[in-house]
């Protein structure tokens, strides 16, 4: 995978292989909230910067 670039979006497969989650799983914390993400018509996108934010925040110390 190319390095992070805060401004691009991934599509929901993307992003749960950037995380080693299944996309049940990553759907499950948009729709809680947990994660933001950007429908487009019947597309998902996660923005690179969101992804980060949402790593950042289940980090544990």
């Amino acid at each position: 995978m190319a390095p992070l670039d805060p401004n691009r979006m991934m599509t929901l497969e993307q992003a749960a292989d950037f995380l080693l989650i299944s996309t049940r799983t990553l759907r499950r914390k948009i729709k809680s909230g947990e994660l933001a993400a950007h429908k487009f018509g019947r597309l998902w996108r996660i923005a690179e910067r969101d992804l980060l934010a949402f790593i950042e925040q289940h980090r544990k110390s």
